[in-house]
């Protein structure tokens, strides 16, 4: 079994515009995201920034231009850390600075700072259940014995400040890693659960939020042709934040 956990996060986009008027081209051009916390304090270190998707400009980091006549668009994705608001809401600023070179001159501009709302996000801890024997047909027997469904559960636990929105775990069929005598088998998924809930039989289950503090179990029976064990177990999870 593979698995993927995905859970939405909070984001902020910041767009800067610069509309050229002039009659010739604004060269150097340059900008810069600085996040403040409601102190004055630099918080920057506590947000992934991606770097910007830009129109009408080749660059921000100096070295772009802007024909005259046009407008560019720099457009900055930013993610909170855990730590921008490890434990209540907390505000910070976005701010930084413009930088261009117009007829010879350098013109340098502090960005207005505009007011974010960080929420505290969730932390969850996933504990894994498995049987380890799983009935069904012997293959060493005249009788064919009748598939008896075995059980993968999963308690998912928040423990975290925020709430979880729209968690979801994806999974991959079993896979057979200890076949000595080369027989043929197959699964089957039969049903899946979700806090009580039943869902359309899939590997795929929905948890929807979780709340801090708040628990919630998820169930899958499956079916398999032959007898055997389950012998083995591994899941990996990874975050990626706002820089990949």
């Amino acid at each position: 079994l593979d698995q993927d956990a995905v859970m939405t996060r909070e984001a902020f986009r910041a767009t800067l515009e610069l509309e050229n008027s002039t009659a010739a081209p604004l060269t150097d051009v340059g900008g810069s995201i600085v996040i403040t916390d409601a102190s004055g304090q630099n918080a920057t270190d506590r947000f992934a920034i991606r770097a910007p998707s830009l129109q009408g400009i080749a660059a921000v980091d100096g070295s772009g231009s802007v024909a005259p006549g046009s407008t560019a668009i720099a457009q900055w994705v930013i993610v909170p850390t855990s730590e921008a608001a490890a434990d209540a809401v907390t505000e910070y600023f976005v701010s930084g600075t413009l930088n261009y070179r117009e007829n010879d001159v350098l013109v340098t501009t502090p960005l207005f700072p505009v007011p974010i709302t960080v929420h505290p996000q969730a932390e969850l801890d996933l504990h894994y259940f498995h049987q380890r024997d799983v009935f069904s047909d012997d293959p060493w027997t005249d009788e064919i014995e009748p598939a008896q469904p075995y059980q993968l559960a999963v308690m998912v636990q928040n423990h975290g400040a925020g709430q979880a929105r729209n968690l979801r775990i994806e999974s991959a069929q079993p896979q057979i890693v200890e076949n000595e005598k080369g027989l043929l088998i197959d699964f089957k998924i039969i049903g899946t659960e979700v806090a009580g809930q039943h869902l359309t039989p899939s590997l795929t289950a929905n948890f929807g939020d979780l709340a801090p503090g708040e628990i919630k179990i998820g169930r899958w029976w499956l079916t398999s042709t032959l007898q055997g064990q389950f012998i083995s177990y591994e899941a990996t999870f990874e975050h990626l934040d706002g820089l990949g």
